[in-house]
């Protein structure tokens, strides 16, 4: 189901936390996010100071709750559909 191991999808997601944008928008449901914070949380990493929004449905939730945990603001919002037309 995945495109990669979990400690390389949790990297990536350290990443996405430390570069620049504003928020981070799981545009599907997240499949997995349970796994990545796991690792996250055994880990010794520190978030950003500057918090980001955390936007995502359904799996996404345990992003959700690291984000709550951290004080970061979150929005358990809409995903992108993936229409059949």
């Amino acid at each position: 189901y995945y495109a990669h191991s979990d400690e390389e999808r949790t990297k990536h997601f350290i990443n996405a936390l430390q570069g620049s944008s504003k928020a981070l928008w799981a545009l599907l449901g997240g499949y997995g996010t349970a796994e990545i914070v796991s690792i996250i949380e055994r880990s010794s990493f520190s978030p950003p100071a500057c918090p980001k929004l955390i936007i995502g449905f359904s799996d996404i939730t345990a992003l959700h709750l690291l984000a709550g945990s951290w004080g970061w603001p979150s929005l358990h919002g809409p995903v992108v559909g993936l229409g059949k037309e």
